[in-house]
């Protein structure tokens, strides 16, 4: 099915104005968090985590482009149901980050596809295209000094993590600067799975 997106904002108008760098996370419930922190904790790093949860996409954008994405973002969202995650076990990337593995990346693949419509609207405004991971994670440090990034892959190579948690919603966050925290602007809810006696 192809679709198209109109906006009455000109793009003259459009392009005038400052690009933020958006980002549409997973973020795991609380019982989950805690056992991440206190995985963080027995790491020892200090660093905490890049992003504030498993990244499913980023984009850039014009703040006046907003009240269109976020349309679009709830219309997309609202066709997918809630389904459940697994953190199963430890990796490193070359950047020195350490991160917790997700198995169940078939079902991200496919919530991914579905913003097709959202990277062909930040195109037709003269925006970079929309990245989608090939492989989702979940950050648990931000880069590390190599000495210290040795020392926490070790430990957490040492150790098991395990933890599984129902995704019923995704987050968009704003940031201005790659440095800055993310502002969440909007949550979106998925579809409540099937019930089954």
């Amino acid at each position: 099915m192809h679709t198209t997106i109109t906006t009455p904002l000109s793009a003259t108008s459009i392009t005038l104005c400052p690009m933020f760098n958006y980002q549409l996370v997973i973020r795991p419930d609380a019982a989950t968090l805690q056992g991440i922190q206190r995985l963080q904790d027995q790491l020892a790093t200090g660093a905490m985590p890049a992003v504030d949860g498993l990244v499913l996409a980023s984009f850039q954008a014009r703040e006046a482009m907003e009240p269109t994405l976020l349309r679009w973002l709830q219309r997309i969202m609202s066709m997918h149901r809630s389904f459940q995650l697994s953190l199963q076990g430890f990796g490193a990337l070359s950047s020195r980050i350490l991160y917790l593995r997700v198995p169940e990346q078939q079902v991200l693949q496919q919530l991914g596809a579905s913003l097709q419509v959202i990277d062909q609207y930040i195109r037709s405004c003269d925006c970079p295209p929309l990245q989608r991971s090939s492989h989702s994670y979940l950050p648990l440090t931000g880069p590390l000094p190599e000495s210290l990034f040795e020392l926490a892959t070790t430990k957490g190579l040492a150790q098991s993590f395990q933890a599984r948690f129902a995704v019923n919603e995704l987050v968009l966050l704003r940031r201005q600067y790659e440095q800055e925290k993310g502002k969440q602007v909007q949550v979106f809810g998925l579809a409540p799975e099937p019930y089954h006696n």
